[in-house]
């Protein structure tokens, strides 16, 4: 059925196919970009570094083993209380596994 309608496809764009079982339609899709990200930058450095963003973001799982939770709060090993992040105590989970 697919090759029926991609024949049929090439012989008219607006070719529909209806059945008593459903429809068969298509859509056509934007060009994909595939970045080669060193090179691409490195182009960019020298010719629009303007396209050029640096994201800085927290690095959560080194910064979990170097502080801990304390009466709510992450602090420093100096009991600096770290801005920005609060705690929250979660429910435990609870699975069911059925076996047949």
């Amino acid at each position: 059925m697919i090759e029926y309608y991609v024949n049929q496809r090439e012989l008219d764009d607006k070719f529909k196919l209806s059945t008593p079982y459903g429809k068969v339609s298509s859509r056509k899709q934007q060009p994909q970009w595939n970045y080669e990200d060193d090179k691409t930058i490195e182009w960019l450095e020298k010719n629009n570094n303007k396209l050029i963003r640096i994201k800085k973001e927290v690095n959560k799982a080194e910064l979990k083993k170097l502080y801990t939770i304390h009466k709510g709060n992450v602090v420093t090993k100096d009991g600096e209380i770290i801005e920005g992040i609060t705690i929250e105590n979660r429910a435990d989970t609870i699975s069911i596994k059925i076996t047949e």
